[in-house]
C-alpha cells in the first residue's frame, strides 16, 4: 500500500480506533446533553410514555430505547442515550466492513458524512435504522459465505430489527435480494425470512387490532395531497448531496455506478445504494419525496466511496481538503444547535430547531396553570410541552392537518368538559366562529420561530376525533356536477355517554369536506347533533355534490364542535368524478 500524504497519514495505525471512539462517544454525548430537543424527537418521547407494539406512524423500537434511556436520565441526554451509545457501535461495524480500507481515510470520510453526525445523537428511527443496516450487512457478508442455520437465524433477528426500527428496511432487503435471485430458492434464506416474521408477528397483530394505521397513513393520508412538480427533483438532490456532503457527493455517485463487485456481499452493496438512491426518482413521479427515505442506502453507499478512494490516489488527495472544509462546517453546525448565535435581527428567518422549546414550554404552562394544554393541529408543539414541564397536553386535530398518535391513546376522552388552554394558528380560525361565539383570542404565545400563536381559555371543552365515521358506500364514482346519497355510521367505540350538548343550544354538527391537491375544494355541514346520545352507532346520510371539473378527489367527514375547526373522524375516501 502506498503511503498517505496530509491528513491520512496522522491516522497511520489502527491502534488509534480506540481514541477515535472514544472522541465519538463524547462529542455525541455532549451533543446529547446541550442540543434541546427537536420537534420529532419531543413525538417519540411521547410514544415512549405508552409503550405499545406498535404506534400510529412508525414501529415501536425507538420508542422503547427512548424509554429505557429516559428512566436512567430524566433529560435531553437520556432521550438521546442508547442512540449514542448504538452510534458507537455502528462506527465499529461500519469499520469492519471497510477493513481493507486504511483506518485514516476510513475515520476522516466517517467524519465527512453528516448523515453519520446526525444519526449520532439524535433518537429518530433513521439513527436506529443506520444501526441495523449496517448489522445486517456484516451478517449477510457471514451469511453469503457460509449458508448455515445459526447464520440463517441471526440474518432473521436482524431483519426483524430493521423493520422493528423503520419501514424503510424493507428497501435494503429488497435490493439484497435483487442483487442475487438464487436466494430466493435458498432454504436457508427462507429459515432467515420466517424468523423474521415470527419476531414482527406482535406488531403486525397490532396493526391488526388498530385496523392497520400506519400503512393507512403511509400509504394514503400522507399522499393524497401530493402530485408531481419539478422543483421536487432539486429538493431531493439537495436533500442525497446534504447527507451524503456537498463536496463529496458528485464523486461518490460516480463511483457507486464505477463499482465493479467482486462477491455476493458487494453486489448488495451496490445494488442497495443505487437502488435506495434511484427508488425515489420514481415515487417522485407521484409527490415529494423526503430526504430521509434513503437514509439506510446510505450505508452502503458509504463503504462502495471508502474501497472507491481506497483505489485511488487523487481521490484521497481530495479527500484531505474536502475533509478538512467539512469538518470545520460541521463542527459549526454542531455548536449552532447548542447555542443560537444567530443575531437577534435574523432568527425568525433562521430558526434553528433545538432552540427556543424550553421557554416556549413555560410560557405556556404559565398561561395554563394547572389546566391540560389542547393544542390544535400540532402534535410536534404538544410533544414539546409534555417533554418540557410534565404536564397533560393533547393535540386537537382539524380535518386539514392529519392524525397521529394522539388519536391512539385515549387522551382527548378524558378532556371531555374539562376547563382547559386551547391553543391555535390563525389559519384554524374562521371570522364566521369569532364573531359568533364571541371569542376573546388573545395571540401572545410566540412558537420558535417567530409565530405568534392564538390562545383562550375553554370552560367545558368538547371534542369528538375519537368517534370514528364510516363511509359505508365505496368505492364513490360519480359524474360532473351530480348529487350521490352518501350512507355513514358514527360509531361510540366504547359505549360510554357521549355528551353533544342539548337541544335548544346547537352546536355540533356532521360536516364533510372534498379535498384535491390538500385543498379544500367544496364543503358542507348536513345534520346537526345536539340532543343526540349515540350509544353503540348512529346511521345517516347526506347529499355529496360532485365538482363541475372531473378528477380524483378525496372525501372527509367530521364532527365539527362549537368554533373549533372540523375534525378528523373518517379516513380518506377516494372520489372518482368523471
Amino acid at each position: 500500500m502506498e503511503p498517505d500524504n496530509g491528513i491520512l497519514s496522522s491516522f497511520s495505525s489502527k491502534k488509534i480506533l480506540l481514541y477515535f471512539l472514544f472522541f465519538w462517544l463524547i462529542l455525541n454525548l455532549l451533543q446529547a446533553f446541550y442540543t434541546g430537543l427537536f420537534k420529532d424527537e419531543a413525538y417519540y418521547f411521547f410514544y415512549s410514555r405508552h409503550l405499545a407494539w406498535g404506534y400510529y406512524d412508525h414501529p415501536p423500537l425507538p420508542a422503547l430505547l427512548i424509554r429505557i434511556g429516559y428512566f436512567l436520565f430524566n433529560n435531553e441526554l437520556g432521550v438521546r442515550l442508547l442512540v449514542v451509545l448504538l452510534s458507537a457501535v455502528t462506527l465499529l461495524m461500519l469499520q469492519r466492513l471497510a477493513r481493507n480500507v486504511h483506518f485514516g481515510l476510513y475515520a476522516i470520510l466517517f467524519l465527512s458524512f453528516p448523515v453519520f453526525h446526525i444519526t449520532g445523537f439524535m433518537a429518530i428511527p433513521d439513527a436506529l435504522l443506520v444501526f441495523f443496516t449496517a448489522l445486517f450487512f456484516l451478517t449477510y457478508r457471514k451469511f453469503a459465505h457460509n449458508r448455515s442455520v445459526l447464520n440463517a437465524v441471526i440474518l432473521g433477528i436482524v431483519m426483524a430489527g430493521m423493520f422493528y426500527s423503520k419501514y424503510l428496511g424493507i428497501i435494503i432487503i429488497f435490493f439484497t435480494v435483487l442483487s442475487d435471485l438464487r436466494l430466493l430458492g435458498s432454504f436457508k434464506f427462507w429459515l432467515a425470512v420466517a424468523v423474521t416474521t415470527l419476531l414482527f408477528m406482535p406488531h403486525l397483530v397490532w396493526q391488526y387490532i388498530h385496523d392497520f394505521p400506519t400503512f393507512y397513513y403511509h400509504l394514503l393520508e400522507r399522499s393524497h395531497d401530493e402530485f408531481f412538480e419539478w422543483v421536487n427533483f432539486g429538493d431531493y438532490l439537495a436533500g442525497q448531496a446534504a447527507m451524503v456532503n456537498p463536496l463529496l457527493f458528485i464523486p461518490v455517485i460516480w463511483h457507486l455506478f464505477r463499482f465493479k463487485p467482486e462477491n455476493e456481499y458487494e453486489r448488495a452493496l451496490k445494488f442497495s445504494a443505487a437502488g435506495s438512491l434511484l427508488l425515489p426518482l420514481l415515487l417522485m413521479l407521484r409527490g415529494r419525496v423526503e430526504a430521509n427515505w434513503t437514509i439506510a442506502g446510505l450505508v452502503p453507499l458509504f463503504i462502495i466511496a471508502c474501497i472507491a478512494f481506497e483505489r485511488h490516489i487523487k481521490l484521497k488527495r481530495y479527500l484531505n481538503y474536502a475533509f478538512g472544509i467539512s469538518f470545520v462546517l460541521i463542527l459549526a453546525a454542531r455548536l449552532m444547535l447548542v447555542i443560537d448565535i444567530i443575531p437577534e435581527p435574523y432568527r425568525d428567518k433562521i430558526h434553528i430547531e433545538s432552540h427556543g422549546w424550553k421557554e416556549f414550554a413555560e410560557e405556556v404552562n404559565r398561561r395554563a396553570g394547572e389546566r391540560p394544554v389542547v393544542f390544535v393541529s400540532s402534535y410536534q408543539n404538544a410533544s414539546e410541552y409534555r417533554f418540557y414541564t410534565g404536564k397533560e397536553a393533547f393535540s386537537y386535530n382539524s380535518e386539514m392537518y392529519r392524525s397521529n398518535q394522539y388519536d391512539l391513546v385515549g387522551i382527548e376522552r378524558g378532556l371531555q368538559g374539562r376547563e382547559v388552554l386551547v391553543v391555535i394558528s390563525g389559519k384554524d380560525l374562521t371570522e364566521e366562529d369569532i364573531r359568533e361565539h364571541n371569542l376573546a383570542l388573545s395571540d401572545s404565545i410566540r412558537i420558535p420561530g417567530g409565530r405568534y400563536q392564538y390562545h383562550l381559555i375553554q370552560q367545558d371543552y368538547r371534542s369528538y376525533n375519537y368517534l370514528p365515521i364510516e363511509v359505508l358506500s365505496k368505492p364513490i364514482t360519480l359524474q360532473a356536477g351530480t348529487l350521490l346519497e352518501i350512507p355513514i355510521s358514527l360509531k361510540n367505540p366504547d359505549g360510554l355517554p357521549v355528551y353533544f350538548g342539548e337541544d335548544d343550544r346547537p352546536g355540533v354538527s356532521l360536516y364533510w369536506v372534498l379535498l384535491q391537491y390538500g385543498k379544500p375544494v367544496s364543503a358542507s355541514q348536513f345534520e346537526d347533533l345536539s340532543g343526540l346520545l349515540p350509544e353503540q352507532e348512529y346511521s345517516t346520510s347526506f347529499l355529496l355534490e360532485a365538482p363541475q371539473k372531473p378528477g380524483t378527489y378525496y372525501l372527509r367527514i367530521s364532527i365539527k364542535s362549537g368554533w373549533l375547526p372540523p375534525g378528523i373522524n373518517s379516513r380518506i375516501i377516494k372520489v372518482k368524478v368523471t
